[in-house]
């Protein structure tokens, strides 16, 4: 009878917690590293060239692609500086298709690279509208961030 009635317990309890979370897929590990400056670093291939090196910026509402990168894989941003990648490649798997981000490059990308702060050359920022398809798990002690994919599909800013 106890264990009757733990068990419904334990479901009656954890079901909310697991109807809340509407998972697409199985966590994905995202290898990363600390720059020098303490930021989340990760690379990403664009339109299957690269990698390149992205800083992870929850606070940063879109994904910024620097100016010189956006030309390099050849991507024509539009009207107000917005382009759309074909394909938007996490090392780890994750992939992404169709992606729009600004084609930009923010003045702290520019004086980070210039006075060489990070320790190697940033060539973007990935922001809330690809970060928010995810929930991610650091843990600084491992190499690996867990993102697992979300059935979310975050509204435009």
């Amino acid at each position: 009878m106890r264990r009757s009635l733990s068990a419904f317990l334990a479901l009656f309890v954890a079901a909310p917690v697991l109807a809340g979370e509407k998972t697409k897929a199985e966590p994905v590990n995202v290898p990363y590293r600390l720059t020098e400056t303490q930021h989340v670093l990760v690379r990403v291939k664009l339109n299957g060239k690269g990698p390149f090196n992205f800083i992870v910026d929850t606070g940063a509402p879109v994904s910024f692609i620097a100016t010189k990168v956006g030309k390099a894989i050849g991507l024509e941003p539009g009207e107000k500086k917005v382009g759309v990648l074909d394909t938007l490649e996490f090392e780890g798997g994750l992939k992404q298709n169709k992606v729009k981000v600004m084609v930009d490059t923010p003045f702290q990308l520019e004086g980070m690279n210039g006075m060489g702060l990070a320790g190697l050359e940033l060539h973007g920022i990935i922001g809330y509208t690809q970060l928010a398809r995810y929930k991610m798990e650091f843990d600084f002690t491992r190499d690996k961030l867990r993102w697992t994919p979300l059935d979310f599909d975050p509204p435009p800013p």
